[in-house]
């Protein structure tokens, strides 16, 4: 994902950097730098914010949000984040 990419993708999804970087397992300066284009998200990333894009688009990111598995980040569905 470019950074062209990114920034509308984030926006589409309707989240702070920081609610983002908290599910992503990462830190809001990483997401920031995505954005500014000054790094890339990796591979496990783009999938992650792929996924949310696609719950966002069929109504059920809100629900997915609200529950505990938000708040564990995607680090067990996708690989990514610290280990």
């Amino acid at each position: 994902m470019s950074p062209d990419e990114i920034k509308p993708a984030i926006d589409k999804l309707g989240l702070s950097q920081g609610r983002l970087a908290m599910i992503l397992h990462t830190k809001t300066t990483t997401i920031n730098e995505w954005e500014r284009g000054v790094s890339s998200p990796d591979g496990g990333a783009v999938a992650a914010i792929e996924m949310l894009l696609w719950m966002k688009e069929a109504g059920t990111l809100d629900s997915y949000l609200d529950s505990r598995h938000a708040w564990t980040g995607l680090r067990r569905q996708w690989g990514y984040g610290p280990r």
